[in-house]
Protein backbone atom coordinates (compact mmCIF):
# COMPACT_ATOMS: atom_id res chain seq x y z
CA UNK A 1 0.00 0.00 0.00
CA UNK A 2 1.23 3.59 -1.13
CA UNK A 3 -0.58 5.59 1.59
CA UNK A 4 0.87 6.91 5.05
CA UNK A 5 0.76 4.22 8.03
CA UNK A 6 -1.55 5.54 10.44
CA UNK A 7 -0.03 6.31 13.68
CA UNK A 8 -0.75 4.67 17.35
CA UNK A 9 -2.33 7.95 18.42
CA UNK A 10 -4.81 7.84 15.71
CA UNK A 11 -5.86 4.43 15.87
CA UNK A 12 -6.31 4.94 19.59
CA UNK A 13 -8.27 8.31 19.30
CA UNK A 14 -10.63 6.26 16.40
CA UNK A 15 -11.59 3.48 17.78
CA UNK A 16 -13.94 3.47 20.12
CA UNK A 17 -13.64 1.49 23.52
CA UNK A 18 -10.37 3.31 25.45
CA UNK A 19 -9.32 0.49 27.69
CA UNK A 20 -6.26 -1.85 27.94
CA UNK A 21 -4.18 1.19 26.01
CA UNK A 22 -0.64 -0.02 26.69
CA UNK A 23 -1.43 -3.68 25.89
CA UNK A 24 -3.19 -2.23 22.30
CA UNK A 25 -0.05 -0.30 21.84
CA UNK A 26 2.25 -2.96 22.37
CA UNK A 27 0.30 -5.15 19.77
CA UNK A 28 0.23 -2.33 17.32
CA UNK A 29 4.17 -1.50 17.55
CA UNK A 30 4.61 -5.42 16.57
CA UNK A 31 1.88 -5.03 13.50
CA UNK A 32 3.55 -4.86 9.62
CA UNK A 33 2.93 -1.12 8.35
CA UNK A 34 -0.02 -2.97 5.66
CA UNK A 35 -1.75 -4.61 8.75
CA UNK A 36 -1.81 -1.25 10.43
CA UNK A 37 -3.11 0.55 6.96
CA UNK A 38 -5.98 -2.20 6.73
CA UNK A 39 -7.05 -1.95 10.74
CA UNK A 40 -7.17 1.51 10.56
CA UNK A 41 -9.08 1.46 7.22
CA UNK A 42 -11.56 -1.20 8.78
CA UNK A 43 -12.70 0.82 12.18
CA UNK A 44 -15.72 3.18 10.04
CA UNK A 45 -17.17 -0.49 9.04
CA UNK A 46 -16.46 -1.78 12.32
CA UNK A 47 -17.58 0.99 14.51
CA UNK A 48 -21.14 1.79 12.16
CA UNK A 49 -21.91 -2.17 12.50
CA UNK A 50 -21.58 -2.55 16.74
CA UNK A 51 -23.23 0.89 16.27
CA UNK A 52 -26.45 -0.28 14.29
CA UNK A 53 -25.97 -3.68 16.28
CA UNK A 54 -25.58 -2.00 19.48
CA UNK A 55 -23.36 -3.98 20.63
CA UNK A 56 -20.28 -3.56 23.11
CA UNK A 57 -17.11 -2.97 21.68
CA UNK A 58 -13.79 -5.05 21.89
CA UNK A 59 -10.85 -4.15 23.86
CA UNK A 60 -8.83 -2.73 21.57
CA UNK A 61 -6.01 -5.11 22.30
CA UNK A 62 -8.43 -8.27 21.50
CA UNK A 63 -9.12 -6.48 17.87
CA UNK A 64 -5.99 -5.99 16.70
CA UNK A 65 -4.72 -9.24 18.02
CA UNK A 66 -7.06 -11.37 16.79
CA UNK A 67 -7.20 -9.57 13.48
CA UNK A 68 -11.00 -8.93 13.57
CA UNK A 69 -10.52 -5.89 10.97
CA UNK A 70 -9.85 -8.68 8.55
CA UNK A 71 -13.99 -9.15 9.32
CA UNK A 72 -14.93 -5.79 8.18
CA UNK A 73 -12.46 -5.33 5.01
CA UNK A 74 -14.18 -5.50 0.74
CA UNK A 75 -13.65 -8.73 -0.42
CA UNK A 76 -12.01 -8.81 -3.72
CA UNK A 77 -14.59 -10.63 -5.78
CA UNK A 78 -11.43 -11.72 -8.79
CA UNK A 79 -10.34 -13.50 -5.74
CA UNK A 80 -11.61 -17.19 -6.11
CA UNK A 81 -11.63 -19.20 -3.52
CA UNK A 82 -9.14 -21.43 -2.06
CA UNK A 83 -9.05 -25.28 -4.01
CA UNK A 84 -11.71 -27.33 -2.46
CA UNK A 85 -13.88 -24.79 -1.26
CA UNK A 86 -16.91 -24.31 -3.33
CA UNK A 87 -20.70 -23.63 -2.57
CA UNK A 88 -21.96 -26.56 -0.59
CA UNK A 89 -24.29 -29.02 -2.36
CA UNK A 90 -27.99 -28.02 -1.82
CA UNK A 91 -30.11 -29.64 0.77
CA UNK A 92 -32.28 -32.47 0.63
CA UNK A 93 -35.20 -30.83 2.75
CA UNK A 94 -34.71 -27.65 0.84
CA UNK A 95 -35.28 -29.57 -2.54
CA UNK A 96 -38.21 -31.38 -1.26
CA UNK A 97 -39.96 -27.83 -0.29
CA UNK A 98 -40.05 -28.32 3.91
CA UNK A 99 -38.04 -25.45 6.04
CA UNK A 100 -36.89 -28.52 8.28
CA UNK A 101 -35.00 -31.58 7.62
CA UNK A 102 -36.72 -34.94 8.92
CA UNK A 103 -34.73 -35.59 11.62
CA UNK A 104 -36.30 -38.77 12.19
CA UNK A 105 -35.46 -40.51 9.13
CA UNK A 106 -33.33 -43.54 9.23
CA UNK A 107 -29.92 -42.79 7.45
CA UNK A 108 -29.20 -43.83 4.19
CA UNK A 109 -26.86 -47.49 4.51
CA UNK A 110 -23.50 -47.25 4.12
CA UNK A 111 -21.30 -49.95 2.69
CA UNK A 112 -18.71 -50.82 5.00
CA UNK A 113 -15.02 -49.90 4.21
CA UNK A 114 -12.94 -52.80 2.96
CA UNK A 115 -9.38 -53.87 3.90
CA UNK A 116 -7.94 -52.30 1.04
CA UNK A 117 -9.27 -48.54 2.12
CA UNK A 118 -8.73 -49.62 5.41
CA UNK A 119 -4.75 -50.58 4.30
CA UNK A 120 -4.82 -46.46 2.99
CA UNK A 121 -5.57 -44.56 5.93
Amino acid sequence: MASRTPTFKEFWAAYPRKRGKDKAEKVWKGMRPEAKQLAFAALPAYIDDYQRNNVAFMYPQGWLNQKRWRDYMEEDADVPPPQGVGPHPPCAHLESGTDQPDLFAEPEPQAAPSLADMETW
